[in-house]
């Protein structure tokens, strides 16, 4: 895989204990790098919106693809799971969903088509065979191809994001692929024609190491979705009728408190965002099944 460059935000350092201090993505290179570099390459990976369409309870498996598809745009999806210090984790979960080539999702296929969860092996890596997404409208506008991920293992911050591949066209004219913090995740397609996969992705997801300061991603965290990173407003809404936003909050990275509703009742809500400056922010609510705290990135 091609060698990337990896930035370092300036400031987060002086971030003080019980906050997130870093928000970059992560990739760990095939390529032998110094020392200095390696650091930089397991920054945590960066977040992305879950979307409508997850399913929790996928199977586990690494083919997601129906016996009776007959797309030829297979794919062969690989990488590791690491830690913020570069070492792999063994035992984490991946969930991947995504739609097919004919962009259709299934939420109510018993098979759970194009969905599976593979345990990474004691080196951290996992695999997945797949084919190539389509595009699908959004609103008035089509989505770049992606595939959904979430990644967890007890101990460490979980993960909820997404992969775009590089040379789409719609990624450019899309909210969340043509964001700063996704620069990391538009991945090279690379064509292989081996006669098993037309395709190669590889990928490696850094996971942040909880410390003893630090909260835990709530077992809710998947049942709520917000536009992440956002420009003029921030919208949280719930996805399920048993989980009810009671109060949030918007805090900057030294914990100061910048925008809030209390007393709420609802399973949605949104805050105008205009007045803040681009960077890093914290979202914390309230719920009917408690209290979480999630990483949150205003751009221009």
């Amino acid at each position: 895989m091609q060698r990337r460059n990896f930035l370092k935000i300036g400031g987060l350092g002086s971030i003080s204990a019980g906050l997130i201090h870093s928000f970059l993505t992560g990739s760990l290179a095939e390529n032998p790098v110094d020392e200095k570099n390696l650091s930089l390459m397991c920054e945590p990976t960066t977040a992305d919106i879950l979307g409508p369409y997850y399913r929790s309870n996928s199977p586990l498996r690494s083919d997601i693809v129906p016996e009776e598809d007959n797309d030829e745009n297979t794919v062969y999806m690989s990488g590791k799971v690491i830690t913020n210090d570069c070492s792999p984790v063994e035992g984490a979960s991946v969930e991947l969903w995504q739609a097919d080539g004919a962009s259709e999702y299934y939420m109510l296929a018993p098979d759970f088509r194009y969905r599976g969860t593979f345990i990474t092996n004691s080196d951290g890596s996992y695999f997945f065979n797949t084919v190539v997404p389509g595009h699908y409208l959004n609103g008035s506008q089509y989505r770049p191809a992606h595939l959904h991920f979430r990644v967890t293992k007890q101990g460490f911050r979980s993960i909820i994001t997404q992969i775009y591949f590089e040379g789409d066209e719609f990624i450019p004219i899309d909210p969340w692929a043509s964001a700063p913090a996704a620069s990391l995740r538009i991945i090279p397609l690379v064509e292989v024609n081996t006669g098993e996969h037309k395709y190669e992705l590889n990928f490696d997801f850094s996971l942040d190491i909880i410390t003893s300061t630090e909260p835990e991603v709530p077992a809710f965290a998947a049942n709520i979705k917000y536009n992440n990173p956002f420009v003029s407003s921030i919208n949280i809404q719930t996805n399920t009728d048993d989980l009810i936003i009671h109060a949030a909050e918007i805090l900057d990275i030294h914990g100061k408190l910048i925008l809030s509703k209390y007393r709420l009742n609802d399973q949605s809500l949104s805050f105008k965002t205009d007045a803040l400056r681009s960077g890093l922010y914290f979202l914390r609510l309230k719920t009917s099944q408690g209290i979480g705290v999630f990483r949150i990135v205003k751009t221009d």
